[in-house]
């Protein structure tokens, strides 16, 4: 039995495990980009307690399970942002290839900057991907879940997070899921996010008057501190 509007402390692997097919509406998520053991930016990892330095292999197929879940326990569409940097470049154009014929669209993030690269002959980050894996006709490029018509791009312009830092995350600008929120699901629809980090998906939900299931093995008392406030103060009015 899964109950909505709560944080899940495992794997969402363990949570998808126990909801039934296509049992929520649209999944938004930012997996562990894998930095490797050479990031040099620690403090900058998306989940503290959490060591993001798997094998190639090991990513690749942890990635490509929970990917055939979130498609298994999504009506419409998973939208999965992830950067590309050498702990997962590699994987990342495997996991387009395996599930080519799941992808409806690629949704561009432009941070607007990056931070400047710290190793010589490497391009600074200024975009992110967000990957829009579909049951919904994902041949074809039409939602057909939407009534809007030439207003939404498939360029995200919203600056990054750089110095609102929680707890050493890098924390997702609130902006981002709120407005994949605004052009795609209702009010009250149920939103999952696999990966909840500090709980900033849940905080877009409760702002957008949408339901919400979250899942986060490392330190989700940091997303229940954060979500709190917002819970609260839905009840005022």
């Amino acid at each position: 039995m899964i109950e909505v509007n709560k944080i899940y402390g495992e794997s969402c692997l363990d949570t998808m495990s126990r909801m039934g097919m296509k049992s929520v509406d649209y999944i938004i998520t930012s997996p562990p980009y894998n930095f490797g053991k050479d990031n040099i930016h620690q403090l900058d990892s998306k989940y503290a307690g959490y060591t993001d330095n798997l094998s190639q292999e090991d990513y690749y197929l942890w990635q490509e399970k929970v990917i055939q879940e979130m498609l298994r326990v999504t009506k419409y569409h998973v939208f999965y942002n992830i950067q590309m940097i050498s702990g997962n470049k590699i994987v990342l154009f495997k996991l387009i290839g395996r599930f080519a014929e799941n992808i409806k669209e690629l949704i561009i993030w432009d941070k607007l900057s990056g931070e400047p690269a710290m190793l010589p002959g490497v391009l600074n980050s200024v975009y992110e991907l967000i990957i829009v894996f579909s049951n919904d006709n994902p041949d074809k490029r039409v939602f057909s879940d939407v009534s809007w018509r030439g207003t939404v791009d498939n360029t995200i312009r919203n600056k990054k997070n750089f110095n609102n830092k929680i707890a050493n995350y890098a924390v997702m600008p609130i902006d981002l899921p709120r407005r994949i929120l605004q052009s795609w699901s209702k009010e009250n629809d149920l939103i999952y996010d696999p990966f909840l980090g500090t709980g900033t998906t849940a905080i877009a939900c409760i702002k957008e008057h949408r339901n919400w299931i979250g899942s986060e093995k490392y330190d989700y008392e940091i997303a229940e501190k954060r979500i709190k406030p917002y819970i609260q103060q839905k009840t005022l009015f």
